[in-house]
This record gives structure tokens, C-alpha cells and sequence, in this order.
């Protein structure tokens, strides 16, 4: 009789444990940041954490003097010589870029035209794409193709695999690097693809702070938009590569190689 009455506790007392629902757990309150110039970006020395969002208080924490609503981080405020960092990047009155001629030469930071760009602070010279229907054009687009093994991650790509560039009978990456080699752009013949890490140099301004803004400096790099702002890296991932995105400001997609994207290609200073 007793063991009757121990058997029927626990069956009632499964019953019970089966009926139970787990207790909802409370979600982590966000941070929000103080917005003091109300210019939309925060500061990050002044939070608070909480559910809901305060007056006065936004998401992100990218502005470096909220005491000012006309310094906010780029591209939406550029730097002017004032000895004061305008736009949020660690620099005082740059330009931390210097244009380049057709040549190779070094230009005045008021020159009209270049076609590359060098970067001091990592000794890279990138393209400047155009907007001319010429080899370089922004609009212009390649499937990714790295006929070396060494350095393809296993899977080459797709030779060809576009149909939209200068030279229509064979429009991929690798092709790309030596049409623009063979003419010596800015006096030079050793180009290549960027790593993805060296593309997301050229991007200050990252998401989500910059979307549906280009977010790398056009004041250098004018006619960036290209494909969707999509550009390919050297750097392969599995049957695709690593891409950033001048448009979005990330630089952690990737696309298929197969897919068409556009190209901006690198050197290291001589």
C-alpha cells in the first residue's frame, strides 16, 4: 500500500513539472549615449543603460565633441583646415591622403585631376576609378578569378564569368589586374588585388552609422559607387571571397566567385 502511494506522488508530481513553463528571462537593458548638440550622435563617455530610450540620448556613441553639432563623424562632415578634427577619424586638418598623376607624380591637395591616391600612414597607393566608359570605370564589373594556387584558397574561380567591363571578352579579376598593369597606370606595373584588410582602411565610417551613405572619402576616391558600392578583396573565402562595401561600410561580406563585383586594385609605395 505504501509503495502504491510513493508511485502515485511522483506520477502527480511529473504531471506537475511537465505543466510548468520556464520563467521568461528579462532581456538585457541596451546602452544609449548622450547627444548633447543633438546632431544624432552620441557620446561615449555619457550612457545609461536601460530598456526604453531617454531624451536626449541615442544608440550609437561615434560623435567625438558633442558640444558641437557640426562635428560629427564622416561622411557627414568633412575636415577643414581649423585645427580641429571635424570629422570624428583622429585626424587634425589632413588631408592624410595625397593625390597622384597619371605618372606617378605627386600632386597639390587642390589638383583638379589624379588617378591614384596614396595613403602615408600604410605606404598603399590605390586606383582612383573613373566615370568615362574607359578601362577604369566604376560601373565596370568582374567575376573572381585567381588562376594561382598559392593563393586562391583551394578553388581558382570563374575566368570570364562577367560580361560587363572594358575588354568584354574576358572580364574577371585577375584579367583586370593585367590590363591595368600593361598600361601602367600612375607609372606603375605591379598592381594587384587588395586583401580585405587593406579595403577596410579606406572605410571610416562604418555601419550602421553610414548607411545608405558612401563611406569611404569621395573627396579622394570620387566614383565609388560602382556595383551596389560592392567591391571584391584578394582574400578567398571556401568557393567565395571576402567583398566590402562602399555603400554599407562593412567589410565582413563575402560573394560567390561567380558573382560580379567591382575592383579597386593596390600597390605599396616604391
Amino acid at each position: 500500500m505504501k509503495l502504491n502511494i510513493v508511485v502515485t506522488s511522483i506520477f502527480a508530481l511529473g504531471l506537475l513539472v511537465v505543466g510548468c513553463s520556464p520563467p521568461t528571462p528579462t532581456p538585457t537593458p541596451p546602452y544609449w549615449y548622450g547627444d548633447t548638440d543633438m546632431d544624432g550622435y552620441g557620446d561615449p563617455s555619457v550612457y545609461l543603460q536601460q530598456q526604453t530610450q531617454p531624451d536626449g540620448y541615442v544608440s550609437n556613441f561615434a560623435d567625438c565633441d558633442d558640444s558641437n553639432p557640426d562635428i560629427k563623424p564622416f561622411p557627414y562632415a568633412f575636415e577643414v583646415p581649423d585645427g580641429v578634427d571635424n570629422d570624428c577619424d583622429g585626424w587634425i586638418d589632413e588631408p592624410h591622403y595625397i593625390k597622384i598623376s597619371a605618372t606617378g607624380v605627386e600632386l597639390d591637395d587642390v589638383a583638379a585631376e589624379w588617378d591614384c591616391v596614396k595613403d602615408p600612414e600604410t605606404g598603399l597607393i590605390w586606383e582612383v576609378r573613373t566615370n568615362d566608359d574607359g578601362l577604369r570605370d566604376e560601373d565596370w564589373t568582374y567575376s573572381w578569378y585567381d588562376s594561382n594556387p598559392a593563393t586562391n584558397g583551394g578553388f581558382e574561380g570563374y575566368p570570364d564569368n562577367a560580361d560587363n567591363c572594358y575588354y568584354s571578352d574576358r572580364c574577371d579579376t585577375e584579367k583586370y589586374v593585367e590590363d591595368v598593369n600593361t598600361v601602367g597606370l600612375c607609372g606603375a606595373s605591379d598592381w594587384r588585388m587588395p586583401e580585405i584588410e587593406e579595403l577596410a582602411g579606406l572605410l571610416p565610417c562604418l555601419s550602421p552609422n553610414c548607411m545608405g551613405r558612401l563611406a569611404i572619402d569621395t573627396g579622394y576616391f570620387p566614383n565609388s559607387v560602382g556595383y551596389y558600392g560592392f567591391y571584391w578583396s584578394a582574400t578567398p573565402y571556401g568557393t567565395g571571397a571576402y567583398v566590402a562595401s562602399f555603400l554599407g561600410g562593412h567589410a565582413n561580406g563575402t560573394s560567390s566567385k561567380s558573382y560580379s563585383d567591382t575592383v579597386r586594385l593596390v600597390r605599396a609605395s616604391p
